[in-house]
């Protein structure tokens, strides 16, 4: 992880992702800490850097769709990630169930 930890935070899971930002799927890394989820990008996509979002700003997180063009369903593989602000991000995660089950205890929507 190369964003750095704050003191007292830990990494609670981590794994593959793709974050959709525009036409582009980024390909990058997910992380989940007991105080924020964290987005870091591969090196090559055309988008990159880093996306963190406070647990304490999360309105909710729902298991969604990953869609072909767009529109047309194909896996309910995806996590959408809502803050209290109103934005929101949409994730592709390896391992969408197990992902769902560490998310479990933070006590949102899910």
């Amino acid at each position: 992880m190369k964003t750095q930890l704050r003191e007292g935070e830990t990494t609670i899971k981590s794994g593959g992702a793709k974050l959709r930002r525009g036409i582009e799927a980024v390909g990058g890394m997910f992380y989940f800490t007991n105080q924020r989820l964290v987005f870091e990008s591969h090196g090559f996509n055309i988008q990159t850097g880093a996306v963190a979002v406070e647990l304490s700003d999360i309105q909710s997180l729902e298991q969604t769709y990953t869609k072909l063009f767009g529109f047309i369903r194909m896996f309910k593989n995806a996590l959408l990630v809502t803050s209290k602000a109103g934005d929101s991000q949409l994730y592709t995660l390896n391992g969408i169930g197990s992902w769902m089950t560490e998310l479990a205890p933070l006590g949102l929507t899910l």
